[in-house]
């Protein structure tokens, strides 16, 4: 499942959801409601980039496009 980075650094997981705001986990990015918001500064789901893996092996990521 891919990560989501937002402008100030929250990583939105999918395998952890955001349990602040009521996400179950497991739930990928683009099913988060429109009205979904970055838990840390309150972004929205527009401002996040995609986080590809550089690595599979280690969890190191770049953002796509880069």
């Amino acid at each position: 499942m891919d990560k989501y980075e937002c402008p100030c650094t929250y990583i939105y997981d999918p395998l952890q959801g955001d349990p602040k705001g009521q996400i179950r986990d497991g739930t990928v990015f683009h099913d988060l409601p429109d009205t979904w918001q970055c838990p840390v500064c309150g972004a929205g789901k527009d401002f996040f980039w995609k986080l590809i893996s550089k690595f599979a092996d280690n969890n190191t990521y770049k953002i796509e496009g880069l």
